[in-house]
């Protein structure tokens, strides 16, 4: 995604949230912290799936390589999985 369209894609939502009525603004942010909170109770769970999504996005690297296909989503996916997996691993143990 260009910088371009970044900065239209976070003014967008800006705006949708500001467009919100109130009550439906309070919903949001309770249901974020619902998310947070489940997903710090379900930590060792997240961790595991985070940590399997690391083990397929490294073979479909290993498969695109060798096909010699473009990396860049699927590394994406990885780096993304092993940052989730140290951080839910990490609060799963400071219990």
């Amino acid at each position: 995604m260009a910088r371009g369209a970044r900065i239209l894609y976070a003014g967008f939502m800006r705006n949708w949230i500001a467009a919100l009525p109130n009550w439906a603004k309070g919903l949001l942010v309770i249901d974020v912290l619902l998310a947070l909170t489940l997903s710090g109770v379900l930590s060792v769970l997240t961790a595991t799936v985070a940590f399997l999504v690391l083990l397929a996005a490294i073979v479909v690297l290993i498969y695109r390589a060798l096909r010699r296909r473009p990396l860049r989503n699927w590394s994406l996916i990885a780096v993304a999985a092993l940052v989730l997996m140290f951080l839910y691993g990490g609060i799963a143990t400071a219990r």
